[in-house]
């Protein structure tokens, strides 16, 4: 079963990216999450921070034309070289790929999709849930994270987030057919085990 990461960092460091972030400093909160992320790579909350500082960094002073064609050329070098390791099942090199193509657009929800789609391929749920997660805070009607994250809580038995997850996918895909299944799951799970309100999440 996969645990909860716990990695080593400079916490010292990590709370002055935090304080950075927050008083719109983005370029230093950006070189301390680098500087944290190199030593600690599965430090999840500290990506999502990254890439936070970077979209808001971005939005302040998005990138000239020549940028963009040049990041659409580049991104799309490196989604070939993701389908290509992907495809030869080498998928610690393609997560790798695609940590750099989100990076490269933190708004590019295409490659959030693609990152968590390879570390459930890994067997990483909790980290694609967390990419996930990031991703439909930039984009909550974005229907294949819903029906990939509905499906994931509900594996998790996480049936309150399933239940919302599962609702808002319904809101954007009417009569959609896998939010329909968990949410009828569920209730006769609710039924099953004394109420809907007695289910917890699995720890």
């Amino acid at each position: 079963m996969e645990t909860t990461n716990n990695p080593r960092y400079d916490n010292e460091l990590y709370q002055k990216g935090v304080a950075a972030l927050r008083k719109k400093n983005y370029g230093y909160a950006i070189d301390l999450f680098q500087q944290i992320l190199a030593s600690a790579p599965d430090f999840d909350e500290c990506r999502r921070y990254l890439r936070t500082a970077l979209r808001e960094k971005r939005a302040i002073t998005p990138p000239s034309p020549a940028q963009r064609v040049i990041e659409i050329l580049f991104g799309a070098i490196l989604s070939i070289k993701i389908s290509l390791l992907r495809a030869a099942n080498r998928n610690d090199e393609a997560a790798g790929i695609a940590e750099k193509l989100t990076l490269l657009n933190p708004s590019n929800t295409g490659a959030l999709y693609t990152s968590a789609m390879i570390l459930m391929s890994r067997g990483n749920l909790l980290r694609a849930i967390n990419v996930l997660e990031e991703l439909l805070s930039i984009d909550k009607n974005h229907i294949n994270a819903l029906r990939k994250i509905t499906n994931l809580y509900y594996e998790k038995k996480d049936y309150p987030k399933a239940k919302s997850a599962a609702a808002q996918l319904l809101r954007v895909s009417a009569h959609d057919i896998e939010a329909e299944n968990i949410l009828n799951n569920i209730a006769a799970q609710g039924v099953i085990e004394g109420g809907f309100d007695n289910i917890r999440p699995a720890t």
